[in-house]
C-alpha cells in the first residue's frame, strides 16, 4: 500500500511539474483577403501531429516549453509556417493564409492586411454582406465603420453619399479590383453604378486616411476597393430573392464553374430590382450583368471581366425646409419657451410683412415693428439672432408635405409625369494577365475600358414661384396648355416665319447628358528583393473623354422650342428659325472635356517577419486638361497664331499679318457693318457686342484679308492641352509587441492637381482660369491593436491638413483690356480634420459576440482672409465701374470661416452590435448606431458681412436600432439561406442631409413669397435650412437557394 502511494505521489508530482514546463498555443485562420475564418483547416507542429480549426476558425495545442515550427495549410491556399517559442502558459498565433489569385489582388488592388499594413481599415465581409443586405444598398453597410458616414438619400444622383471623416465622394478613391471608377472631370462617385456587385464579392475594404494604396490617386479621405471573387475550386450556383420596404423587388443569380480541365474556368451573376423608393414617384428599375473567363497558361493567369448596371429612376433633387416635410417637427426643434415663441412668431409676420409692401402700407407697418421693438426690446438684428440660437422656425399657415414629399412630378393628361428622370449605363471591361516570373518576382498588367451613357431630364424654365399647383406639384398641365392652347386673346403659340401650323413651346423638358469614354493601363511589378524588403513599381495611364451636352427631352404637346437669344449657338444664324429645336436637337451647350493621365508609382516595403514592417512610397502624376465647346465661336489660327473664340457663324474676320478685327453680328440685337476704301477695311461694332476682337464703334485695318465661318483658318473652339504636375509621398512604420500588441505611424503629403472644373472655364469664353494651383494636403496618422484569443480592439489618432481647398468653379472676374470676364480660383481656403476612431470585437462565448466602434472628429475650417485677385500677368484686377472702365477699387473677396465646423457628415459616431448564434444555422443580431456633431452644410465665403466666424446650424443628433436574423436550411445538394432586416426599429425621425442658405427649397413659397423666402434664407439656422429626412422603419426579407 505504502509503495501504491508513492508512486501516486510521484506521478502527480511529475505530471505538476511537466505541466509548469509547457504552454498552450490558440489562434485564428482567417482568409488573408476577406477575413473570413477557415473551418477545418490544419496546424501541424510535427509530421502527423498537429490539430484542425474549428466552425470559428480556431484552433489550441497545448506543447510543452520549447521551439516549434507551425505549419498552417488549407485546400486552395498557400500553407504558412511559423516559428514559435513556446515559453510561458499563453501565445496567440494567427494565420491569414492567401490564395495564387490573392497575390495577384495585393499586387494590383493595394489590398490592406491585419497587422502588416500601417494603416487604418476595415474589412466589409461576405458574411456581413449576407446578413445586414438585403435589398438595400451596398454602401449603407458602411455605416458600421469608424470615421464613415453614409447618407441614403443625399447624393448627387438621388441615393447614397458616403463620407469618410467629413471628406465627400470627390475626396474618395473607389475602385473595382484596383481600377478607379471615380468621375475624371469631377471626382463624383454615382453609387447607383454599383448595384448588383455585391453577388460577387470578395471582401470590400475601406481604408481611412492617405491609406497604402501605391497609385498616384488622391484620396483625402481614404479608399474603397471592391474586390470581386476569383474562380473558386468547387463548382457552385445560387439563386436569390429579396423584398423589402418600398416595394422593393430584387432577384440575382450566379454561377461559378470552379477551376475546370486545362486551366479553364468562369463566373457569371446577374440581378434586377425595382421598386417605388422612399419619396414620392422616386421610382427604381435597376440591371446588373458579371461576366468573368480566366485561363492559366503556365506562369501566367490571364482573364477577361464585363460588369454594367443599368439603372433608371425618378430623381428627388431639391432639399425642402424642414416646416414642409413636418411643422410639427419643426416646431418641436425650438430651444425656448412657449411665450418666447409666440413673440418671434408674431414679430416675423409684421416683419415679413414689410418687406414686401406696397409704399402705402410700409408706415403702418413699421410703426407696428417700431413698437415691437420696444415692447420686446430687440433690435432686427438681435430678432435674427434670438430666432438662430433657439432654433426658431415659423410655422403659422404652413402646409406640411410629409416626409416623402418631392417637388419634381407632378400630373399631366391624368398621367404622373416626372420632371427629373435619370438613366444612366457605365460598364466596366477589363483583360488581365497576371505573370509569376518566379517565386520573387511578379508582374501585372490590365488593360481596361469604360463608356458611360445616359443623363437626367428638367424643366426649361427653371422650376420657380408659381410653377406649382396647389398640392406644390409640378403645373405639367398648365405647362402644357401654354404650349398647345390659344392666350387671351386667342392666339395659338405659333411662330409664322418658322412654320405656320407646327406649335411653338416655351415649356419644355431637356435632358442633360453626361457621357463619357475612359481609356486605361495599369502595369505594375512586384519583386521580392530578400526575406525582409519587396519593391513593388509601375506605371498608370489613363485617357478621358466627357461629352457634355443637353436636348429636347419632351415638348409638352408642342412642336419645336426656340431657346432665349443668349443661348443660341454661335454654330448657326442668330435667328429663331435657325434655332428651332424638335425633340431629339441639341440645345444650351456642346462640349467635350478631355483628360490626360500618367503616372509612376514606386514602393519599398520591409518586413523582419516578427516585428518591424514598413513601407516608404512615392508617386508622380501629370494631368492633362482640354476642353472643346462645339456651340462656342470658333478659333481663328492663321499666320502661326490663335485667337480663340473669335468668329461666330454670321461673324466676318479681317487679318493682316499683325491684328485682327471682327465685325460681329451673333449677339441679340447685334448688327455690324464693314466697307473697304483703297486697301483700308472700316468696321462698326454695336456697343452691346460682347466679342474682344470686335470693339464697339468704328475701327479700321489696313491690307487685310477676310476671314469667314467655313474657311480654313476658322476650327472649332478648343482649350489646347494644359499639363499640370502632382505627386504623393507617405511612409509607414508598424511594430509587434509580444504578438497581442501593435502600433503604428504614418504620414503623407499630396500635392493634388486641380479638378477639371477649376482649370477650363466652362462657360461661353472656353478659356483657362488664371491663378490655378493645385491642392496640397498633409496627413499624420498614430495607431494601436490589441488582440487575445477572444478580443481585439484597435485606436487610431488622424490629423490632416488641406491647403487650397478649391472654390467650385472658382469666380468670375473682369478684365477691362481684353473686355471679358474670366475665372479665377481663390486658393486661400485651408481646413483641417483630425479625430480619433475606435472598433473593438469581443468574442464573449462560442455563441455570443459584441462588436464596437466610435469615431470622435474634430473638422474645422482654417481661413479667415481678404483676398484680392492678379491677371495673368500678375497686375491686380480692380472692380468694373459704367462701361466697363476700371475703377481705383481692387476686387476682393472677404470671409471669416476660421474656426467654424465643417458640414455634411456628423463628426461623432458610436455604435454596438451583439450577435447572438443561438442554435446551430441560426443567428440574431442588433444593432444600435449614435450619429451627432452633424453641421448643415455651407458655403464658407457667406461668413463675412455680420456673419463671421458664424457656426452652421446643427443638426439634432439621433441614433439608430437595426435587428438581423437568420437561419440556414441545409440538405443534401442544397442549402437554403433565410434572413430577415429592420433597420430604424424605432422609427425614429431624424434628418440625414442638410444645407444651410441654398436657393433651391423652392416650396417654401407654400408660406413665404419667393422674395421671402430668399430673405429668410440668409442665415445658418434651422429657419434657413434646406433638409432631407433619413429613412424610417424599413425591411428586408430574402431567400437564398446555393447548390
Amino acid at each position: 500500500m505504502k509503495r501504491g502511494l508513492i508512486s501516486a505521489i510521484l506521478f502527480i508530482l511529475s505530471w505538476t511539474l511537466m505541466a509548469q514546463d509547457s504552454g498552450v498555443i490558440r489562434g485564428t485562420l482567417k482568409d488573408k483577403g476577406t477575413g473570413e475564418t477557415l473551418i477545418g483547416a490544419a496546424v501541424v507542429y510535427a509530421d502527423g501531429k498537429g490539430v484542425t480549426t474549428d466552425i470559428d476558425g480556431k484552433y489550441e495545442l497545448t506543447l510543452s516549453y520549447g521551439t516549434y515550427t507551425l505549419k498552417a495549410s488549407y485546400v486552395g491556399y498557400e500553407s504558412i509556417e511559423k516559428k514559435v517559442t513556446v515559453d510561458s502558459k499563453f501565445k496567440q498565433v494567427d494565420f491569414a493564409l492567401g490564395t495564387t489569385t490573392l497575390r495577384e489582388v495585393e499586387v494590383v488592388a493595394d489590398l490592406a492586411i491585419a497587422e502588416e499594413t500601417p494603416v487604418a481599415f476595415s474589412n466589409i465581409t461576405p458574411k456581413q454582406i449576407k446578413q445586414e443586405l438585403g435589398a438595400n444598398d451596398l454602401p449603407l453597410l458602411l455605416n458600421t465603420t469608424p470615421g464613415v458616414y453614409v447618407s441614403p438619400t443625399g447624393g448627387p444622383d438621388g441615393g447614397a453619399r458616403v463620407a469618410i471623416r467629413g471628406f465627400q465622394d470627390r475626396n474618395i478613391t473607389v475602385m473595382i479590383d484596383g481600377i478607379p471608377i471615380n468621375n475624371m472631370d469631377n471626382g463624383n462617385v454615382f453609387w447607383a453604378n454599383t448595384f448588383g456587385i455585391d453577388g460577387v464579392l470578395a471582401n470590400m475594404q475601406v481604408q481611412r486616411g492617405m491609406t497604402s494604396s501605391r497609385l498616384a490617386i488622391p484620396a483625402i479621405g481614404g479608399t474603397i476597393n471592391f474586390i470581386t471573387k476569383s474562380i473558386e475550386n468547387e463548382e457552385s450556383v445560387y439563386l436569390r430573392q429579396d423584398y423589402g420596404s418600398f416595394n422593393t423587388l430584387r432577384t440575382s443569380f450566379g454561377y461559378n464553374s470552379g477551376r475546370l480541365n486545362k486551366g479553364w474556368g468562369f463566373s457569371l451573376a446577374g440581378s434586377f430590382r425595382k421598386g417605388d423608393g422612399f419619396s414620392e414617384q422616386q421610382y427604381r428599375e435597376e440591371y446588373f450583368y458579371y461576366g468573368k473567363v480566366q485561363k492559366e497558361l503556365g506562369n501566367h493567369i490571364v482573364s477577361v471581366s464585363a460588369l454594367g448596371s443599368p439603372v433608371e429612376y425618378g430623381v428627388r433633387q431639391d432639399r425642402q425646409k424642414i416646416a414642409t416635410y413636418d411643422k410639427d417637427y419643426a416646431a418641436g426643434l425650438f430651444q425656448g419657451n412657449n411665450d418666447l415663441y409666440n413673440r418671434l412668431s408674431s414679430y416675423n409676420v409684421v416683419y415679413q410683412s414689410l418687406q414686401y409692401a406696397s409704399v402705402a402700407e410700409r408706415p403702418v407697418l413699421q410703426e407696428q415693428l417700431s413698437n415691437l421693438n420696444e415692447q420686446y426690446g430687440w433690435s432686427e438684428g438681435e430678432f435674427f439672432d434670438i430666432a438662430a440660437d433657439n432654433n426658431f422656425i415659423d410655422t403659422a399657415g404652413v402646409i406640411s408635405r410629409g416626409f416623402r414629399y418631392n417637388n419634381h412630378w407632378g400630373t399631366l393628361n391624368g398621367d404622373i409625369q416626372n420632371e427629373r428622370v435619370r438613366n444612366y449605363h457605365k460598364p466596366v471591361f477589363s483583360v488581365r494577365d497576371f505573370w509569376t516570373i518566379n517565386e520573387n518576382l511578379y508582374l501585372s498588367n490590365v488593360v481596361y475600358y469604360s463608356y458611360g451613357r445616359g443623363g437626367q431630364t428638367s424643366r426649361v424654365p427653371t422650376l420657380g414661384y408659381g410653377d406649382y399647383d396647389e398640392n406644390l406639384q409640378v403645373d405639367f398641365q398648365t405647362d402644357y396648355n401654354t404650349n398647345t392652347q390659344p392666350n387671351i386673346f386667342g392666339q395659338l403659340p405659333l411662330d409664322t416665319a418658322i412654320s405656320l401650323t407646327d406649335l411653338k413651346s416655351s415649356i419644355i423638358l431637356r435632358k442633360t447628358f453626361d457621357n463619357h469614354y475612359w481609356w486605361g493601363w495599369l502595369s505594375t511589378v512586384d519583386w521580392t528583393i530578400s526575406e525582409r524588403m519587396t519593391f513593388a513599381g509601375g506605371l498608370d495611364f489613363r485617357t478621358y473623354q466627357s461629352e457634355q451636352y443637353r436636348e429636347v427631352d419632351n415638348l409638352l404637346g408642342g412642336d419645336y422650342y426656340v431657346p432665349p437669344a443668349d443661348e443660341f449657338p454661335f454654330d448657326r444664324p442668330f435667328t429663331s428659325v435657325s434655332n428651332a429645336s424638335r425633340e431629339g436637337d441639341r440645345i444650351q451647350y456642346y462640349n467635350d472635356n478631355l483628360i490626360r493621365w500618367g503616372a509612376f508609382f514606386t514602393e519599398l516595403k520591409y518586413n523582419d517577419n516578427e516585428n518591424w514592417r514598413a513601407f516608404v512610397n512615392l508617386s508622380g502624376v501629370v494631368t492633362g486638361y482640354k476642353r472643346i465647346d462645339y456651340f462656342n465661336r470658333r478659333d481663328i489660327i492663321v499666320d502661326g497664331e490663335r485667337f480663340p473664340n473669335a468668329l461666330a457663324y454670321d461673324d466676318v474676320g479681317f487679318w493682316n499679318g499683325s491684328e485682327l478685327i471682327v465685325a460681329a453680328n451673333s449677339a441679340a440685337g447685334a448688327t455690324s457693318s464693314f466697307n473697304t476704301v483703297g486697301d483700308t477695311t472700316f468696321v462698326t461694332n454695336p456697343s452691346n457686342n460682347e466679342n474682344e476682337y470686335g470693339p464697339a464703334g468704328t475701327s479700321s485695318i489696313v491690307g487685310a484679308r477676310e476671314i469667314r465661318y467655313f474657311d480654313s483658318e476658322s476650327q472649332v473652339s478648343e482649350v489646347p492641352w494644359k499639363n499640370i504636375p502632382g505627386f504623393t509621398v507617405k511612409a509607414g512604420v508598424s511594430r509587434s509587441i509580444e504578438e497581442r500588441h501593435t502600433v503604428f505611424i504614418n504620414a503623407g503629403y499630396i500635392s493634388r492637381t486641380p479638378r477639371f472644373r477649376n482649370v477650363v472655364e466652362l462657360g461661353r469664353f472656353n478659356q483657362f482660369f488664371i491663378n490655378v494651383e493645385n491642392e496640397n494636403i498633409s496627413s499624420a496618422e498614430l495607431g494601436y491593436g490589441y488582440r487575445t484569443y477572444n478580443f481585439s480592439v484597435n485606436v487610431n489618432g488622424y490629423y490632416t491638413y488641406w491647403e487650397n481647398r478649391p472654390v467650385d468653379g472658382g469666380f468670375g472676374v473682369f478684365l477691362p483690356d481684353r473686355g471679358i470676364f474670366v475665372q479665377s480660383n481663390l486658393n486661400e481656403m485651408d481646413a483641417i480634420h483630425m479625430g480619433l476612431e475606435l472598433s473593438f470585437k469581443y468574442v464573449i462565448s462560442e455563441k455570443l459576440n459584441l462588436d464596437g466602434f466610435a469615431s470622435i472628429g474634430d473638422w474645422r475650417w482654417n481661413s479667415a482672409k481678404t483676398v484680392n485677385f492678379f491677371d495673368p500677368q500678375g497686375r491686380p484686377i480692380f472692380e468694373v465701374g459704367p462701361n466697363n472702365r476700371p475703377t481705383d477699387e481692387l476686387v476682393e473677396v472677404s470671409f471669416d470661416a476660421k474656426g467654424v465646423f465643417v458640414g455634411d457628415a456628423p463628426q461623432t459616431q458610436i455604435g454596438l452590435a451583439l450577435q447572438y448564434d443561438f442554435m446551430k444555422n441560426a443567428y440574431l443580431k442588433g444593432r444600435y448606431v449614435y450619429f451627432d456633431k452633424h453641421y448643415s452644410n455651407f458655403d464658407p465665403l457667406f461668413l463675412s458681412d455680420g456673419n463671421e466666424g458664424r457656426q452652421s446650424w446643427k443638426i439634432p443628433g439621433y441614433g439608430l436600432t437595426s435587428i438581423f436574423a437568420g437561419y440556414r436550411f441545409d440538405f443534401s445538394k442544397v442549402s437554403l439561406d433565410l434572413n430577415l432586416i429592420v433597420e430604424n426599429v424605432f422609427n425614429v425621425r431624424y434628418i440625414s442631409d442638410a444645407s444651410n442658405n441654398e436657393g433651391d427649397a423652392l416650396v417654401t413659397a407654400n408660406y413665404l413669397s419667393g422674395e421671402a423666402t430668399q430673405a429668410a434664407t440668409q442665415a445658418f439656422d434651422a429657419n434657413s435650412a434646406s433638409v432631407y429626412f433619413g429613412l424610417p422603419r424599413t425591411f428586408s426579407i430574402s431567400l437564398k437557394a446555393t447548390l
